[in-house]
């Protein structure tokens, strides 16, 4: 069990590791890691969430609607099933 949990938790510290070594990377990509943050380790969701939502509303300048959206999936990602949560977000920033 151990094992299996230092397994998933790599991932976690390899995509980190990748997204510090490339500099900057796109909404979407930064948008899977929270997704994967949420799942694997979601007492850091609350900060990294913050950080998506304000990058999404520099980057996107959606409408009050589709910031509120935004915020309430990302409010979701947490509690399984997960899966609307994403989808929503995939859809906002058109990836997937």
């Amino acid at each position: 069990m151990a094992e299996g949990l230092a397994r998933e938790l790599g991932r976690i510290s390899l995509a980190e590791g990748l997204a510090r070594e490339l500099g900057r990377i796109s909404l979407a990509e930064a948008l899977e890691l929270t997704i994967l943050i949420a799942t694997k380790e979601p007492k850091r969701l609350q900060r990294v969430a913050v950080r998506w939502l304000e990058r999404y509303l520099q980057e996107r300048e959606p409408s009050l609607s589709d910031a509120t959206l935004a915020d309430s999936a990302l409010a979701a990602l947490p509690h399984e099933p997960r899966t609307e949560a994403v989808r929503v977000l995939r859809r906002l920033i058109g990836s997937f």
